[in-house]
This record gives C-alpha cells, sequence and structure tokens, in this order.
C-alpha cells in the first residue's frame, strides 16, 4: 500500500512538472510573437536614431527663431530671409 502512495506521489509531480514546462513554452512562445509584432529585438525595444539638436537663432527683425544653418548672418546679426536681412539695415 505505501509503494502505490508513493507512485501516486510521484505521478503526481511528473504531471505537475510536464503542465508548468508546457505552459512556461506557451507563454515564451506568445511574448516572442509579441516582441516580434511591436518591434523588439531580444527583449529591447529599438528606438527611431534622434537626430543631433540644432542651434536655434533668433530673427533680429521678427524675433522669430530658425536654425543657425537656415539663418542668414550679416554683421553679428542673424536673420529669417533675405527680405528681413534688408530690412534692418
Amino acid at each position: 500500500m505505501l509503494s502505490l502512495i508513493k507512485i501516486v506521489i510521484a505521478t503526481g509531480f511528473v504531471y505537475l512538472l510536464w503542465s508548468v514546462t508546457k505552459f512556461v513554452l506557451r507563454v515564451r512562445k506568445i511574448m516572442t510573437t509579441l516582441r516580434g509584432a511591436a518591434g523588439m529585438h531580444k527583449g529591447r525595444q529599438t528606438r527611431p536614431k534622434q537626430e543631433p539638436q540644432k542651434a536655434m537663432v533668433k530673427c533680429a527683425q521678427c524675433q522669430l527663431y530658425v536654425i543657425d544653418s537656415d539663418a542668414i548672418s550679416q554683421q553679428g546679426n542673424y536673420f529669417c530671409s533675405p527680405e528681413h536681412a534688408a530690412a534692418f539695415r
């Protein structure tokens, strides 16, 4: 009788381990699918590359901020357009 109880307990333990393993594998499969759908790779979310910030300067005529590379520089002042540069003189 005692050996029968041991066999039942061992069988129950094996069944429990099998059920937990099956559940974990199912969850892993779902998580892998969700990561692929969300654009994630190896548990990390990929971020779009950001452009470096550009310096902004203020137009001396209208006070509008423009990107430094797009601004017109004259006599130490910055302008948003050639018309404002001409009008400022």
